[in-house]
């Protein structure tokens, strides 16, 4: 079973290049803008990551079928989709 220890090691690796870049930015007028955006990077990219990475963990839709099930129910979809449009068109 999968765990979440990932998502807690990220975060850390996170937090350490967060406070890097907090302590790394040179002195000015835009030491507040850069640091604002060094943070918000790193948060937002690791939020993404991390709901993409839980997702996966529980997925919402489990697939029981087999390969041979799945291209069969494909391939007859797409049959019954080309055989609508010609009886349609009355060709």
């Amino acid at each position: 079973m999968a765990t979440a220890y990932p998502v807690l090691a990220i975060l850390v690796l996170v937090l350490i290049f967060g406070a890097v870049g907090w302590f790394a930015t040179p002195k000015g007028g835009l030491q507040t803008l850069i640091r604002t955006s060094i943070l918000l990077t790193l948060t937002c990219c690791y939020l993404m990551w991390a709901i993409t990475y839980l997702a996966q963990l529980n997925p919402l839709i489990w697939s029981y079928s087999t390969a041979e099930e799945s291209w069969g129910a494909t391939l007859n979809c797409l049959l019954q989709a080309v055989w609508s449009r010609i009886h349609y068109f009355g060709i």
